[in-house]
């Protein structure tokens, strides 16, 4: 059994480097409710160009140890979210050596249970994804997700 319902929210981030852009959605660890577990945090990745506009999107779970719950404490939450960001700290730091740019504000995006379900089977999360492109265009990013003319970046 499978619902629409919200579960979470996945971080959306686009990167630019020339005419070539990287998407990186990160997708927090979360409860499934239709599994009855707890969900590691999961990187889905792709690096698109003109010449591959349609590459497959990469999957990425991290080894870190998952077992905060729900909390309302900011501490508790900040130091359980450590852990996650030193897994993908090298992950992301390559993109800043290699001269990427950080294009536009990162977009917060709804996750269904769905979702979540194709995440977790290693399937592209379809219905997440257009809702990404729709939450690019309501934000004001450009239309096309290749850049037509070079984006320069200065370091």
């Amino acid at each position: 059994m499978t619902t629409k319902k919200a579960v979470g929210t996945a971080l959306y981030i686009e990167l630019r480097k020339h005419s070539n852009t990287a998407q990186i959605l990160i997708v927090p660890s979360l409860q499934n409710p239709v599994a009855s577990k707890q969900e590691p945090l999961r990187l889905l990745t792709r690096q698109i160009s003109s010449v591959n506009p349609r590459r497959a999107w990469r999957f990425y779970t991290s080894s870190v140890r998952h077992e905060a719950l729900p909390t309302e404490s900011l501490e508790v939450a900040t130091n359980a979210v450590i852990g996650y960001m030193k897994d993908i700290e090298s992950y992301i730091a390559g993109f800043a050596m290699g001269g990427w740019a950080l294009y536009q504000t990162p977009l917060a995006v709804e996750m269904s249970t769905d979702d979540l379900t194709d995440i977790s089977a290693g399937n592209t999360p379809n219905a997440l994804i257009r809702r990404v492109l729709r939450s690019r265009a309501e934000a004001g990013y450009e239309e096309s997700l290749v850049a037509e003319t070079p984006i320069e970046v200065s370091l």
